[in-house]
């Protein structure tokens, strides 16, 4: 693979991870809706898992409505108490939040130099902040991203995006998740080719 067409997939992979971490972080907005909507995938495009997610993800922008995907944001994450679902790996790792695996996390984050932000308002395992945390290491090509992929979110993730596919409020976050499944199956493979499957 040439340099080039390096550069084309580090962008690719950091662009769906700071898109990822847009989606969960808080519901899309309008002009987030209007990009996704206005991509559409070409016919001459292989058919893939990967490219099936995206094409479902574009069409389902096009046709919900903003306020319905609002909604569902907040049934399926925030909720009265809690929401449906809890986007957090000590939660999926433990079944406790603010447990070991997040003391961990904080530990690794400290050593490749990230620090919290003071206004965040969601811990550090949250899988809006891990997805950015790796699109960051993926633009920066840091030899990082390969431990930290494996060892704070492939462990979780996956079975994270499940549990969105399984539950029936979900629609646009299906779509989402669908995609978030696809990707992370391809980066498996991406990361044992890239680093002898260390």
């Amino acid at each position: 693979m040439g340099a080039q067409e390096q550069d084309l997939e580090h962008q690719l992979r950091a662009n769906t991870y700071s898109l990822l971490a847009h989606l969960f972080v808080a519901e899309p907005n309008r002009q987030t809706l209007s990009l996704l909507a206005s991509i559409s995938t070409q016919a001459s495009v292989k058919e893939t898992p990967v490219s099936i997610a995206w094409g479902q993800l574009f069409s389902v922008a096009k046709t919900m409505k903003i306020a319905a995907i609002s909604a569902e944001f907040q049934q399926l994450f925030i909720g009265v108490a809690r929401g449906e679902l809890l986007p957090y790996g000590c939660y999926y790792q433990t079944g406790f939040l603010m447990d070991k695996p997040l003391a961990m996390l904080r530990q690794d984050l400290q050593i490749m130099g990230f620090k919290r932000q003071e206004n965040s308002r969601e811990p550090e395992d949250h899988v809006a902040a891990l997805c950015e945390v790796m699109a960051i290491l993926v633009r920066e090509d840091r030899n990082e991203q390969f431990g930290f992929f494996k060892k704070h979110m492939n462990v979780w993730m996956p079975i994270f995006f499940k549990d969105i596919n399984e539950t029936p409020s979900a629609c646009f976050y299906q779509a989402v998740a669908l995609l978030g499944t696809a990707f992370f199956q391809v980066e498996e493979l991406f990361m044992g080719m890239s680093n002898d499957g260390k």
